[in-house]
């Protein structure tokens, strides 16, 4: 046979059964889609819920109210004073009690100066007061007797020269110098002797016996500790809503315990601090029984306001924006509503706008459209607005 025929017969051989293998596999194919298809699951159509926000509210509750404004300050002496010698001389007595932190009565006597000068300075002016007296004694005699010569002798009027009336005039003035040179005398020898304008306790002792003053010399520092006061700050924010008078408690730690008093407003200070820009509440302490806090301490206070109508307090967390809030209506749908914020501390916003029974949302949303549909869960726990 010929090599080439039979070469020929083999390859038509070989794609004949190519082509049938190709063929099974596409009838194949085509079975198996027909039936996949026929036999394959139906998908069930579900329906897309929208859940809406779930949030918290808090109930509103609309009072008079009095705002509670924290302060602090320090406690000082309504009466401090810097005793100064008012003559000169060498000092022969100190009090026990004059020195730091002594207790001393009023009118107890401090320093005692050598009185020996002024002693005899007040002896000096006594006697020419005497000579001024006699000498105005004489002087009147004279001129009655004057008078009585020239109506003797004459029906006319005398003139002042013949009644001695410059003499008489001059003699007076000089019982009147010397009077006051001697009260002067005597003052001065009432002055060597320093006593407390007051009682209360030494701050500052600056004399020790045998020590020489000059007049103006300072020999210390006295307070009175039973009559107290504070100067407490107040932001420009808070000034407008603090009451005028009244009463408010004051507590300070000693130890590891709270001492506590009461303070009374007296006054405002008209002055605006520069340096803190605030003003500033005058305010006496008031005993704790008989007891005073000392002078010096730091003790924290709560000022009152004048009553406020139709204050709400709200926790910061429902707050909106700058001057709204989101209230959740009955048909739990979102509204918001601006408020005006009459004060804020570090948890809480006091503002008007409100009425009782509201329901403010204090769950933070990130979309809030007034109209918006949202879910109530259990109120957030409340606290007293007062």
């Amino acid at each position: 046979m010929d090599p080439i025929l039979s070469t020929s017969a083999s390859e038509h051989v070989s794609k004949a059964k190519t082509i049938a293998a190709i063929l099974i596999i596409g009838i194949l194919s085509l079975l198996s889609f027909v039936l996949m298809k026929q036999c394959k699951p139906e998908a069930k159509m579900e329906e897309r819920l929208f859940a809406h926000p779930s949030v918290e509210v808090y109930t509103i509750v609309t009072t008079e109210q009095q705002l509670n404004i924290a302060s602090q300050a320090v406690v000082s002496s309504r009466r401090e004073v810097q005793l100064a010698s008012e003559v000169a001389g060498k000092v022969i007595e100190v009090s026990p009690q004059w020195k730091r932190g002594g207790i001393v009565t009023r009118e107890e006597i401090l320093i005692r100066l050598d009185s020996a000068d002024y002693t005899a300075a007040r002896a000096r002016m006594e006697s020419m007061l005497a000579q001024a007296q006699e000498n105005l004694a004489l002087e009147t005699a004279q001129s009655e007797m004057a008078i009585r010569e020239w109506e003797r002798v004459s029906n006319d009027q005398a003139s002042p020269l013949t009644r001695r009336d410059p003499q008489v005039t001059r003699a007076r003035a000089l019982v009147a110098s010397a009077q006051a040179d001697l009260e002067k005398a005597k003052r001065d020898e009432e002055r060597t002797i320093l006593r407390a304008p007051f009682a209360g306790r030494v701050r500052q002792s600056n004399v020790e016996l045998g020590s020489y003053l000059s007049p103006g010399f300072t020999i210390g520092e006295l307070y009175a500790d039973d009559d107290l006061e504070l100067h407490i700050p107040a932001s420009l924010e808070d000034f407008p809503f603090l009451a005028r008078a009244g009463r408010f408690p004051i507590e300070a730690m000693m130890g590891k315990e709270t001492q506590s008093w009461q303070a009374e407003i007296v006054r405002i200070d008209g002055e605006i601090d520069r340096k803190t820009n605030s003003a500033r509440i005058i305010a006496k302490i008031l005993p704790n029984g008989k007891t005073y806090p000392p002078v010096g301490l730091f003790v924290r206070t709560i000022l009152p306001t004048a009553p406020i109508n139709d204050l709400s307090k709200i926790p910061r967390s429902g707050l909106h924006e700058e001057s709204s809030v989101l209230l959740v209506r009955d048909t739990n749908t979102i509204h918001i509503q601006p408020i005006q914020i009459i004060r804020a501390d570090q948890n809480d916003l006091y503002v008007k706008g409100l009425k009782t029974g509201d329901r403010l949302c204090v769950t933070r949303l990130q979309v809030a459209i007034d109209g918006m549909q949202v879910e109530v869960v259990l109120p957030q726990k409340q606290t007293t607005t007062r």
